[in-house]
């Protein structure tokens, strides 16, 4: 069986994929509160604070090697010259 992933297993800038198949780099920790007892990862999609999400840590799979296309903070149009 294989044990639920905890937070501290993905450290701040690690390459991760939701379950809705999007792929993201963590940016947070939340640690749990009074009124909810789960652990938060914040997964980021781009530059914008507001494109992203807030997941339990069980539910995301960490990218080992993101292809150059999957660089979040390089505009599509730099990578799309060079691949022509």
């Amino acid at each position: 069986m294989n044990r639920l992933l905890d937070m501290e297993d993905f450290p701040l800038g690690t390459v991760v994929r939701t379950p809705s198949g999007r792929v993201g780099k963590v940016v947070k920790h939340h640690t749990e509160s009074k009124l909810d007892h789960f652990q938060r990862v914040s997964v980021q999609f781009g530059k914008n604070p507001r494109d992203g999400v807030v997941l339990q840590p069980q539910f995301l799979i960490i990218v080992d090697k993101a292809p150059e296309q999957l660089d979040l903070f390089r505009p599509l149009v730099q990578v799309a010259r060079r691949t022509r």
